[in-house]
């Protein structure tokens, strides 16, 4: 499959909480416990400002999104940049994700930044996966930090040097 990344947009709000929310309501991907709303994507495109936050195009449809933002908000830390990415379930595991960050990790090294930073649920087991096959190496482990569909659910953090 071909796709494109670009800079998000209002007009992707749509499809953008879409994919999330299917996450949200069927797995331990996103551990939001209900759907969210246009607040959600409002900070994206805040965010968007300033660092990059992507959409990915499949023949004109949006199929997926991801971000790098900053970690913490001290200049001493400019260097670190937390990762994020959703992809509609019909697009993942083509392809499509490891392209979105190779655009997320060029995008990162233009602000500067050398270190990338990424969390995941432990339930998440593509997520896992996915983080360990792209270059990152488990760091950390928060346990019990959410609770979600009645269970119990670690956070695992990940990091990267670019």
């Amino acid at each position: 499959m071909t796709y494109a990344f670009r800079p998000i947009e209002e007009g992707d709000v749509p499809a953008v909480l879409g994919i999330f929310n299917h996450y949200v309501e069927t797995s331990f991907a996103a551990f939001p416990e209900v759907p969210v709303g246009k607040d959600f994507t409002d900070h994206f495109l805040k965010t968007a400002e300033k660092y990059p936050v992507m959409v990915v195009v499949h023949e004109g449809d949006v199929v997926g999104f991801g971000f790098v933002q900053q970690y913490y908000p001290l200049s001493t830390l400019d260097r670190t940049g937390m990762v994020g990415y959703f992809l509609h379930p019909d697009h993942c595991g083509n392809g499509a994700g490891t392209d979105m960050l190779d655009v997320l990790l060029d995008r990162a090294k233009e602000l500067g930044m050398d270190n990338l930073i990424a969390m995941a649920s432990a339930h998440n087991e593509g997520s896992l996966r996915f983080h360990l096959n792209n270059g990152f190496h488990e760091v950390g482990r928060f346990e019990r930090v959410c609770r979600k569909f009645g269970e119990d659910v670690d956070q695992v953090w990940f990091q990267r040097f670019i």
